[in-house]
């Protein structure tokens, strides 16, 4: 399928406005991606979870939700997991912990976690359950190159925070704050109104649901607060389940000519690209897939290690390509990690798992 592809969205289509079960986000007329309501929790959501087992040796501990639903998340070093480890010394098997959920089950893989509860956007995470006096957490690279009266302009426009919760300011909201910080005070308040208006309280003794999260439509809405957001009208669910159906194709036709081959293997997305009817050299082909290759991965909800088999070139030319890809990359909410280039010249991606892959969707 050839396409005149564009990496920002601005429509989303949803059957229902008040309790959507199907959504389609376009670029014009591009699909950038495809959602179905599942019964599973949404992303974002907060549960109290009861841990079942310490796997000490993989540093996880497994849990249950409510509904028994099996999770696991990360054993990390921390004031807020030694705080709720309280005099046992260590989290274990029995004791209820605050958890958000951050990727659905694949695979032979439970439900993930984060322990304690978070709020994600797009610039900014706010940490509730952080267990320290920090208001706002940085990176040393961010740190680094912000003064103290601009960490202290920051904090004073961000609404005011639960005790023991902090800001974490992401690398899109780094880059946000210099001359748009308005669009981080709006998703902090956004992020916090949502929480206390829908936040519950129950049994501290069982397993159970203390903050939905958002559904995807909702998350949409929060990312892009200026889209245009209209009913689906049958031309629109047609055309969105033709272009999911195509993109699970394992051979994708770019518009140049070129053909990506993507496949996806319990190690990794392995994705080869073949000049075929393309005229591009190899270094001006390289660059030109990039885009495709993004929109792609995005639309596919393709995550963990990528590996990129882009045509030889240069050393120089591959610092070029990084660069470039990174900008690209930061169009997509999942914060894909660009690595680099390996020796052996094959271009790796890391995309933290969430939302189950397309493929997995439409089944």
């Amino acid at each position: 399928m050839k396409q005149n592809l564009r990496l920002l969205p601005d429509r989303l289509c949803v059957d229902n406005k008040e309790k959507p079960r199907w959504a389609a986000l376009f670029s014009g007329p591009h699909l950038c991606e495809f959602w179905q309501a599942t019964n599973r929790p949404h992303l974002g959501a907060h549960h109290l979870a009861r841990i079942t087992q310490r796997h000490e040796q993989h540093r996880r501990l497994t849990a249950i939700i409510a509904g028994d639903i099996p999770i696991s998340f990360q054993i990390h070093d921390s004031k807020a997991q030694d705080s709720a480890a309280g005099a046992a010394g260590k989290l274990d098997s029995g004791q209820m912990v605050p958890v958000t959920i951050t990727a659905d089950a694949r695979a032979d893989k439970p439900i993930q976690a984060s322990f304690g509860r978070q709020l994600a956007g797009r610039f900014i995470l706010i940490n509730l359950d952080a267990g320290d006096d920090l208001s706002l957490r940085l990176s040393k690279k961010q740190s680094d190159s912000l003064s103290e009266a601009k960490r202290g302009a920051l904090l004073e426009c961000l609404p005011p925070l639960p005790d023991g919760a902090c800001y974490i300011l992401r690398r899109a909201g780094f880059k946000t704050l210099i001359n748009q910080q308005h669009l981080i005070e709006a998703e902090a308040t956004a992020l916090l109104s949502a929480w206390q208006d829908h936040k519950v309280s129950g049994d501290e003794t069982i397993p159970h649901c203390l903050y939905r999260g958002r559904n995807f439509v909702e998350q949409t809405q929060l990312l892009y607060p200026d889209i245009t957001v209209s009913h689906a009208e049958q031309i629109d669910v047609d055309e969105a389940e033709l272009q999911a159906e195509t993109a699970l194709s394992e051979q994708y036709i770019c518009r140049n000519g070129a053909v990506l081959w993507i496949e996806p293997t319990r190690t990794a997305v392995m994705i080869d690209i073949d000049s075929a009817a393309s005229k591009l050299g190899p270094s001006e082909l390289a660059g030109d897939v990039l885009p495709e290759i993004v929109a792609a991965l995005r639309l596919r909800q393709l995550s963990g290690r990528i590996i990129l088999d882009l045509p030889r070139v240069s050393k120089g030319r591959q610092k070029e390509i990084e660069g470039t890809l990174r900008k690209m990359a930061a169009t997509d909410p999942r914060h894909p990690d660009i690595i680099g280039f390996t020796a052996s010249g094959l271009l790796e991606i890391k995309i933290r798992h969430g939302r189950l892959p397309l493929a997995e969707m439409m089944r």
